[in-house]
């Protein structure tokens, strides 16, 4: 596979350069979601990258991703639901990102309209994060393909 991710942040983007800096299928670049040069591509996996995406930047990132798939093309994505921790305002104050990106499953549905979803499921959890907080998990897990031009 030939692999392309970005990140806004600089930090991750030098240690996953470190990381694969053998590996001459991999391209990482600092960007977001929408000055990414998205290429052409078979498949675009998006797992809880999405929850720091901009409210503003979702629309964009969407018709980027629909341009960027080859006919027949996945896309996979987990969205934050409206009960997760994350998506609490007193959560909000803890983290650099400001507001995570929340979307129901109706909202999913009406945003990724113009390909056939594949998967659209749900999760909802209580457990303990690697850093030993309770957290509730609420996630909505797609998966579409892109339909023929």
């Amino acid at each position: 596979f030939t692999v392309h991710a970005f990140d806004i942040d600089q930090e991750a983007v030098t240690l996953c350069e470190e990381r694969f800096n053998e590996d001459d299928n991999v391209f990482i670049c600092k960007a977001g979601f929408t000055t990414f040069d998205y290429p052409r591509a078979s498949l675009i996996l998006a797992d809880a990258s999405l929850f720091f995406c901009p409210t503003q930047e979702f629309k964009p990132f969407i018709e980027k991703v629909s341009d960027s798939l080859q006919p027949g093309g996945v896309f996979y994505g987990s969205f934050l639901g409206q009960t997760d921790t994350m998506a609490k305002p007193e959560y909000r104050d803890q983290v650099y990102w400001g507001e995570p990106l929340v979307k129901t499953q109706s909202e999913i549905r009406e945003a990724f309209s113009d390909f056939e979803i594949l998967k659209l499921s749900e999760i909802i959890e209580q457990g303990v994060t690697p850093a030993g907080r309770q957290h509730h998990w609420h996630i909505h897990v797609l998966v579409v393909r892109k339909l023929d031009d």
